[in-house]
């Protein structure tokens, strides 16, 4: 598996220090934020897991600090702050052309976006480190959490140099299953584009027990690529 996301400055996540503090973060997480029982069903809470996995970086964060390490300084750790996204200039048509419900050709546009977490110096160009989007692996369609990040990643002004999409899942062999199968499908029958998708998507997909695995988008659709 090819380990860079090369979208900004051709990053290599893996020797990232911040992609190794959110595994670190992922494996403190006590395992019952992962599953949740719940009149004898096992629930999956985005929200409560994401409430935790920040805590777990500040954490992580707090006691980088205190040891004088400078991966932090000046940089902050914010919960679903709203970015602003450039939507007329990218989508290429006049802001005259949206219609009163903010649609064009159907689509409903959003100028704002609230990723999960982003780590980052706000108003500074150079120090937009992360965006991290965090999912429950459900029966929904998974592969439209790739779509949405791919068109975030491209309507976000400045770019961000890495871009996580954490899944959070009961067993990881399911989820490998569950990405691979369905995007395949969905290529097959030509409903999506794999050109089109940020090959650059960091996925980390995590079922507690300190069950982690990390790869690219890119390499996922590599793998479809060469079983043909």
């Amino acid at each position: 598996e090819s380990n860079k996301a090369s979208d900004n400055n051709d990053v290599n996540y893996k020797d990232s220090p911040y992609y190794k503090d959110i595994c670190t973060a992922l494996k403190n997480v006590d395992d019952a934020y992962y599953t949740f029982k719940y009149h004898q069903e096992h629930k999956l809470y985005e929200r409560m897991f994401a409430y935790e996995l920040y805590h777990q970086i500040r954490v992580i964060i707090d006691k980088k600090k205190k040891r004088g390490n400078k991966d932090y300084d000046g940089v902050y750790l914010n919960g679903e702050p709203n970015k602003s996204l450039n939507i007329y200039k990218d989508l290429a048509v006049a802001e005259e052309t949206v219609n009163k419900k903010r649609k064009y050709k159907g689509v409903l546009l959003k100028d704002k976006f609230s990723p999960d977490l982003v780590l980052h110096i706000p108003s500074n160009k150079e120090k937009q480190l992360y965006i991290a989007e965090i999912k429950m692996l459900s029966n929904e369609d998974v592969v439209s959490d790739f779509i949405k990040l791919t068109d975030y990643i491209k309507l976000l002004k400045p770019k961000f140099k890495m871009h996580f999409l954490i899944y959070i899942v009961d067993g990881i062999d399911d989820v490998e299953d569950k990405l691979k199968n369905e995007l395949k499908s969905k290529i097959e029958k030509r409903k999506i584009n794999p050109q089109k998708l940020s090959r650059d998507i960091i996925c980390i997909e995590a079922s507690g027990n300190n069950n982690i695995r990390t790869r690219t988008l890119g390499s996922i659709l590599d793998q479809i690529k060469e079983n043909k």
